[in-house]
């Protein structure tokens, strides 16, 4: 049996990735150990679900469809270049989301664990009150240092999300894809 490597999340417009990827052109050039993900490729993870069946995804998809309907359109906003994780040796270069996308996007990603919960769907990922949202564009095997001068670009990445994506993630020559499989349209209730 296949299992399958999905997580939520939101998807970033185009031109939202196009800001953001102008204020990133030093970078490659400053760590240039780090793997740079795509801009195609970029998106807010919410939950990861790590080796799931052909009926855990049915599981998903309901727990998907409930969560759009609890929630509003989001407001995204992304205001920094950080280091992340920030409570650990960094290994990946983040765009920061700032308190209220975090706040909200949290109160988000508490509904999914709940449902998934419910639905016996296992899910990965830190606390939702801890939850600090951020669009992942470099990694690196071993720890990113900064050269102490550097100051990272200021950032001004601002989108309202209309759905809740399920990706999937693949490895394909070597590298991961991020594969968009189904969204759900958020409507706060709304039918």
């Amino acid at each position: 049996m296949r299992l399958h490597r999905l997580f939520v999340g939101l998807s970033i417009p185009k031109e939202t990735k196009q800001n953001i990827a102008r204020a990133t052109l030093p970078l490659p050039a400053l760590f240039p150990t780090g793997r740079f993900i795509a801009p195609e490729q970029w998106h807010a993870t919410l939950s990861f679900l790590p080796d799931q069946s052909g009926d855990d995804i049915r599981k998903i998809l309901i727990v998907l469809e409930e969560t759009a309907r609890a929630f509003p359109p989001q407001n995204v906003f992304f205001d920094k270049i950080v280091l992340g994780p920030l409570d650990r040796a960094p290994t990946m270069i983040w765009a920061l989301g700032n308190k209220i996308t975090s706040y909200e996007m949290g109160k988000i990603k508490e509904f999914l664990g709940k449902g998934f919960g419910d639905a016996g769907v296992r899910a990965h990922g830190e606390n939702p009150h801890h939850f600090i949202a951020h669009i992942t564009l470099a990694c690196s095997n071993g720890n990113i240092v900064v050269p102490p001068e550097y100051i990272f670009p200021s950032l001004e990445a601002e989108f309202t999300a209309p759905t809740l994506e399920l990706f999937e993630s693949v490895k394909e020559n070597g590298k991961r894809e991020y594969i968009p499989l189904t969204s759900f349209d958020f409507t706060d209730g709304a039918s």
